[in-house]
């Protein structure tokens, strides 16, 4: 507890920063972090909160097969279903969390869940090497090519 507010404070300097190189990514489609002044609802959080939090939603301009190979692809960042840590912790929404085996195609696109969210919990690193991690690992999913998806498919 000594150092939670410290560590917010590390939390949401990170993710405002990392929030803003998402959207400005060719590969991104949207972001959704109260923090953007472009959020619907900024100026409400901005009234609410002291900060914004280290968690960020966004989707991915392209395929399910891209979203997964980007998640996968991340080296410092990891892929974990829990989120909240120190560390920086991914998740592709509709494979790990609401998947087949929890909802039907069909019900995650009533609940506004695309097959292309994302879920990061932006940790304490270096905000520096985070973003290398997730340019990195966006350009792997951006030279992803349609026969890499047919073969990941079949």
């Amino acid at each position: 507890m000594k150092t939670l507010a410290v560590r917010m404070d590390r939390h949401s300097q990170n993710a405002l920063i990392i929030a803003e190189y998402l959207q400005s990514h060719p590969l991104v489609k949207e972001v959704c972090y109260p923090g953007l002044k472009s959020h619907l609802q900024h100026n409400i959080a901005a009234k609410q909160m002291k900060s914004f939090s280290g968690m960020i939603t966004f989707e991915i301009n392209g395929t399910f097969e891209q979203s997964k190979v980007f998640v996968e692809s991340t080296k410092l960042v990891n892929l974990a279903v829990s989120l909240g840590g120190v560390e920086s912790l991914i998740e592709h929404i509709s494979y790990m969390v609401h998947g087949p085996w929890i909802m039907s195609d069909e019900e995650r696109k009533e609940a506004g869940l695309s097959d292309t969210l994302i879920r990061l919990s932006v940790g304490l690193e270096n905000v520096e090497d985070i973003k290398d991690d997730l340019g990195q690992a966006l350009q792997k999913a951006q030279t992803l090519t349609a026969d890499d998806i047919t073969a990941a498919e079949g």
